[in-house]
């Protein structure tokens, strides 16, 4: 042993200062990936070996059961919107609830019956509230003035389109940058996954106090995907968000043709309403 070591110890030292600063190079290369790949526990969206291991059925359970479950307890809801579909409840213990100069987005506003969340949000708070959806038309019955509504789509990615942006693109142009914003609720019909995951990797949300997300589940993910989704739940709870409120909408319908029926039966429900509070954001 002490003869290699020796005969690397020379080879080393003979070899010209640019080898010899390449070869470091690929040596802090080799080290960084060891660490990242094998010794790191994965964490965010990647996938977790021990996860890994289980049956599908198995992380479809964790899944529903992750979505179907609160960590912080709210003493005092306010209802927003209709009971039901359509409708929210606002977290309001002091701590969390939404205070002058409230401000307010709603995104997915026109795919239900109602504008009565995005109302009752300038109402109970005196918030100014901004809807966005790419389907919206001024409706001659929405008069409220403390909500303006725009039709533009929440995306995940810059520059696609003129009618698509990213949470921060809406900001700049709103003027928006420095302020908090209380209530920011997702309606997007299944494009929430990607545009949080989005919104998580490039800190969108630190200036949020409370996130309200329909996510839906009706389409049968594959086994990465489940996974992926997973990791996206537990990138919001790393940067502060927890839920305080669950509810399961019926209206959703629920497609999982590949499930085994035992454990199907216990999954009565294609999407979660599922209520944040910040905990880093604290009054």
């Amino acid at each position: 042993m002490a003869g290699l070591s020796s005969t690397l110890y020379r080879k080393i030292m003979g070899m010209k200062f640019w080898s010899f600063m390449g070869l470091l190079a690929a040596v802090v290369w080799l080290l960084y990936w060891f660490n990242r790949t094998v010794l790191s526990t994965p964490h965010g969206f990647e996938v977790a070996q021990e996860l890994e291991q289980l049956k599908e059925a198995e992380i479809l359970e964790i899944y529903h059961s992750y979505l179907d479950n609160i960590e912080q307890p709210c003493e005092r809801m306010l209802q927003a919107g209709p009971v039901g579909d359509e409708g929210w409840q606002i977290c309001d213990d002091e701590e969390f609830r939404p205070v002058k100069p409230c401000l307010a987005y709603s995104f997915g506003s026109h795919w239900g019956k109602s504008f009565e969340f995005d109302q009752d949000l300038a109402r109970l708070y005196n918030c100014e509230v901004f809807s966005f959806d790419p389907t919206m038309k001024q409706d001659k019955e929405v008069k409220a003035k403390s909500v303006q509504y725009f039709d533009y789509a929440l995306g995940n990615s810059l520059g696609k389109s003129s009618r698509v942006m990213t949470l921060a693109e809406i900001r700049h142009a709103l003027g928006h940058d420095e302020r908090m914003i209380d209530v920011l609720k997702m309606d997007l019909n299944g494009r929430e996954w990607k545009v949080i995951r989005y919104m998580i990797q490039h800190g969108e949300l630190s200036q949020v106090r409370q996130l309200f997300v329909e996510y839906n589940t009706d389409i049968n993910p594959s086994t990465g995907e489940l996974l992926r989704r997973l990791y996206t739940l537990k990138a919001i709870e790393d940067a502060g968000f927890k839920r305080f409120n669950i509810r399961k909408n019926q209206e959703c319908s629920l497609f999982m043709d590949r499930v085994p029926e035992e454990l199907l039966k216990n999954i009565d429900t294609g999407c979660y309403e599922v209520h944040y509070v910040n905990t880093y954001l604290t009054q």
